[in-house]
């Protein structure tokens, strides 16, 4: 029902007024909450882990494994993010593998 205009920076917290059933009761009034609200849906994504994700001189780019198992820089344009998944909208494509875990030692 309402957002609050400002993140508590002590907590990075923020206030929201909802409704919505609450038929076991599990959950009561002014009680703490973690929630994720979907605020758009983009059809057709190349979504990449953020572990992925790095910024350099170029700007971003990922490690792209190829067939060969040989690794290559791609520059790209990021999107939406959240801790754990970002939206590529430019630089790669749909079944690309990046390279996640150990990067610091390409």
């Amino acid at each position: 029902l309402s957002l609050d205009n400002q993140i508590d920076a002590t907590t990075g917290t923020i206030k929201v007024k909802a409704r919505f059933n609450n038929q076991d009761d599990a959950l009561f009034p002014n009680q703490f909450v973690n929630a994720r609200m979907l605020v758009d849906t983009e059809q057709n994504a190349v979504v990449i882990p953020t572990a992925a994700l790095q910024m350099g001189n170029e700007g971003h780019f990922v490690w792209v494994l190829n067939s060969e198992n040989k690794v290559s820089k791609h520059l790209v344009t990021p999107g939406i993010q959240d801790s754990q998944k970002v939206v590529i909208r430019a630089g790669i494509s749909a079944g690309d593998r990046v390279v996640t875990d150990g990067i610091d030692r390409l």
